[in-house]
């Protein structure tokens, strides 16, 4: 199976689940896109700092699935996705726990067992935090915000010797200041402008 294959799966598989604006804290931005469009959005992220990794842009679009899709590990195998691939999106994947911080950090564990993890995983922010700035929506960036010292704290010190690596640390801490919220919030071109507190 090639790249392309592996996103169509990855997009098909999470089916009618929808990203954009919501009302809610927790979870995803559930609401005005189909969910292809956060996955295409961290996969162009990675693109953006330089990622060449076919196994780690596979991981940008498949992130989400164990966690938010019937499907599981074997699945991912049998359909063809190489063992690599697959601890990226395992490592990614938050955990079973009642708190959304409790299952951050299970996750945070996991991704210090997997080499090239935390590329995806900052991908994966950085989508999330210029989605919640150029949509507007207030609650959401926020939320990151607030996650950032924890998020830091968990990952930081992981390829430290990795050039791209240091580049997306740089940016996602530039996102939260004010001059990225001033540019970005500027645009508001996304998600029709609903639901944004």
């Amino acid at each position: 199976m090639n790249l392309q294959a592996k996103q169509e799966y990855c997009a098909n598989a999470h089916g009618d689940q929808k990203y954009g604006n919501t009302a809610t804290d927790d979870g995803g931005m559930d609401g005005y896109h189909p969910y292809s469009v956060h996955l295409a959005e961290t996969a162009a992220v990675a693109r953006r700092f330089g990622v060449r990794n076919l196994a780690i842009l596979t991981a940008c679009w498949g992130h989400d699935m164990l966690e938010d899709t019937d499907k599981t590990i074997e699945d991912l195998l049998k359909a063809g996705f190489n063992p690599y691939e697959v601890a990226l999106i395992w490592a990614c994947t938050d955990g079973d726990a009642d708190t959304r911080a409790e299952r951050k950090f299970q996750a945070y564990r996991k991704i210090r067992m997997v080499y090239g993890a935390v590329i995806v995983k900052l991908c994966d922010r950085i989508a999330n935090v210029e989605h919640a700035a150029v949509s507007g929506y207030q609650r959401k960036y926020e939320l990151y915000r607030d996650e950032m010292p924890e998020f830091e704290w968990s990952l930081r010190d992981l390829q430290t010797e990795d050039e791209t690596v240091r580049h997306l640390w740089k940016h996602l801490n530039w996102l939260f200041s004010v001059e990225a919220r001033d540019k970005l919030w500027a645009t508001r071109k996304c998600c029709g402008n609903a639901a944004q507190q």
